[in-house]
């Protein structure tokens, strides 16, 4: 099993996110979290299971929220670079280190 770590704009997203549900719903929120801690822990324990989604990154997408998590796995473990809305534009997480 490899570490996970969020690039921190990454967390910024997640957080924002999970702030928007919450001030709806206490219950969706709930889900969002637990839909990353499930799916950050089998990342960590099958970091090339998910879509590559360029040379360097791969992609998850979340179940039942409009969120994906792209990823770099490397030596030292995954580093997600984005919690995207779907919506959003794609790869405009790309500069991040």
């Amino acid at each position: 099993m490899v570490s996970v770590t969020f690039h921190a704009e990454a967390r910024a997203e997640y957080d924002a996110a999970l702030a928007w549900y919450a001030a709806r719903d206490a219950e969706a929120a709930n889900g969002l979290d637990a839909e990353l801690t499930r799916v950050t822990g089998v990342m960590a324990e099958f970091p090339e299971l998910s879509a590559p989604y360029d040379r360097r990154h791969r992609c998850w997408l979340l179940h039942k929220y409009p969120f994906a998590l792209y990823y770099r796995y490397q030596a030292g473990g995954i580093l997600v670079v984005a919690v995207s809305h779907t919506s959003k534009k794609p790869g405009y997480w790309k500069k991040r280190v």
